[in-house]
């Protein structure tokens, strides 16, 4: 018994050094995506936000003028309703992420 002991123990060494490096290799990995994540979240949070800064713009030039505004006026809305929706996504994945 005390043999079989004496053998399984290098090999339950060995075991757990190839287990630290997984987890060290696992936590590298969960750090790179973590930051590929938060760089893309953080480049759709900013093209939402020129998207409804232009979509702002355009409402007001569309007030400033008369019958061929009040069509560019819905154009304008539409996009103002999309970047609200786009950070409303975004948002939730922001959540979801977190959470998980």
């Amino acid at each position: 018994m005390h043999a079989l002991i004496a053998s399984a123990d290098p090999l339950l060494s060995d075991l757990h050094s190839v287990t630290a490096v997984y987890e060290q290799k696992s936590r590298r990995i969960a750090r790179v995506q973590k930051k590929e994540q938060q760089q893309l979240i953080n480049r759709i949070k900013s093209i939402a936000k020129e998207a409804h800064i232009v979509s702002f713009n355009g409402q007001i030039v569309a007030s400033r003028t008369n019958v061929t505004g009040r069509e560019f006026a819905v154009v304008a809305g539409v996009m103002t309703s999309i970047t609200k929706e786009l950070e409303a996504v975004v948002s939730a994945f922001v959540k979801k992420t977190a959470s998980a």
